[in-house]
């Protein structure tokens, strides 16, 4: 009754931290760009599952409960040439908890400058990209909860302007019992970013739960709320085979893009390697496929 009574008022103090933000426009809108193949192919369901350095960009409070050493790194294609690429590096110091480091990049590439007298183009090219490093710390408190804090740097740059930015993310993991795990997280809570004009960061409330239906089975299910865009929900499923291949079935909801998602996970001894193919709707360019690598040591 007492873990329960922490998982309500929880779940209170974050829901009134997001819904005071408020809808409207948001600056930095690839800090909501979901990173990894695990989390891909389940839907982006994953706000309560153990992902190792990789939950630096899902929930900082799943980090109190690594053990070890860990490294992830993805990949992905986006939308009209963009990609976008994570790295994360985390470590646990016994009883003083897991510190972490995780960088977002998203790439544009080059383009072709245009103005009013050359529509056509100059023949001069410029570059855009949007950055985002995470330094995070969790620590578990007994054996059940997981509170973790993140402080983030985040910078944006086109051509010759940049514009920087720094707010925070906070996360809770909670094991209820052997079976099923509750995660909790609020990101971006604060800080605006803005070239000519400051807008806020993209504040972003998630929640949810994982459940080992079976030694074999994981069942997930989220609830997000995305300041500038609303509600969204996702829900997935893992299969795992001898321990060593992840099957893997999501879906998405309340998003422009990703309805249906898949894929696959191989696990050899301390690597993993996923990948994750989502079905995007009508209006999307392209379907959306991501690769990643992990090291558990």
């Amino acid at each position: 009754m007492k873990k329960l009574t922490m998982v309500l008022v929880s779940l209170v103090i974050l829901s009134t931290m997001a819904f005071s933000e408020g809808a409207g426009t948001t600056g930095a809108p690839f800090l909501k760009i979901p990173v990894g193949a695990k989390a891909g192919a389940l839907g982006d369901a994953i706000v309560a599952a153990p992902l190792g350095a990789e939950s630096i960009f899902w929930n900082i409070g799943a980090l109190a409960f690594q053990e070890g050493l860990s490294f992830n790194a993805s990949y992905q294609d986006w939308l009209a040439d963009i990609s976008t690429q994570y790295v994360g590096l985390s470590f646990t110091q016994g009883d003083l908890g897991t510190i972490g480091l995780g960088f977002v990049n998203l790439g544009m590439g080059e383009m072709d400058e245009t103005t009013i007298t050359d529509p056509d183009g100059t023949g001069e090219t410029f570059s855009a990209s949007d950055m985002a490093l995470t330094l995070a710390y969790a620590k578990r408190f007994g054996e059940q909860i997981g509170f973790g804090l993140g402080l983030k740097y985040i910078t944006q740059k086109i051509a010759e302007d940049s514009a920087t930015a720094f707010t925070a993310d906070i996360g809770m993991k909670f094991k209820l019992n052997d079976q099923m795990s509750i995660g909790l997280a609020a990101q971006n809570l604060f800080g605006e970013i803005g070239f000519t004009e400051k807008f806020p960061l993209p504040m972003i409330l998630r929640g949810g739960v994982i459940f080992a239906a079976t030694e074999a089975l994981n069942v997930l299910a989220e609830i997000d709320y995305h300041a500038d865009t609303g509600m969204k929900y996702s829900a997935g499923a893992e299969y795992v085979i001898k321990d060593m291949i992840a099957v893997r079935l999501g879906y998405k909801g309340g998003y422009s893009v990703d309805g249906i998602t898949a894929g696959l996970g191989v696990k050899f001894s301390m690597i993993n390697v996923d990948f994750s193919y989502g079905l995007v709707s009508e209006e999307a360019l392209n379907n959306i496929m991501k690769f990643s690598l992990g090291l558990h040591f």
